[in-house]
């Protein structure tokens, strides 16, 4: 396995890191020398990590911009400065509806968990 360059890394990529973990590139600052990178985990809930070259990243692929844990993480960053969520959460329920209809629980079990993210969908208790 070869680490890809820092400058073969873009926004959106998806890679894979030593540790087996796949990360969606969120953010490339090239002045951070350390961990230039932030991500988000490819089956988390949008928690942003940062990373970098001792990581040992490879570019395994790209993903779109409404990418369900890319939503979660867009969720999280809005309820943190106390925006409204509005059509962000109608999007992420619209492809977890489609998730079901087609039967793709993975795909739904990470829509879900982006929605359990935004304050109106929290368990309560």
């Amino acid at each position: 396995m070869t680490t890809t360059s820092m400058a073969e890394i873009s926004k959106f990529d998806i890679v894979r890191l030593g540790n087996g973990d796949q990360m969606i590139v969120t953010q490339v600052v090239p002045s951070r020398p350390v961990n230039p990178f932030c991500g988000v985990l490819v089956g988390g809930k949008g928690a942003e990590y940062k990373f970098g070259p001792r990581h040992k990243p490879v570019v395994v692929g790209h993903a779109d911009p409404d990418h369900p844990v890319l939503l979660a993480r867009r969720n999280r960053m809005e309820e943190k400065i106390g925006q409204p969520l509005g059509t962000d959460a109608t999007a992420v329920i619209i492809h977890l509806l489609e998730a079901v209809e087609a039967g793709d629980l993975p795909k739904a079990q990470i829509l879900t968990a982006a929605i359990r993210t935004m304050a109106q969908f929290r368990k309560q208790g």
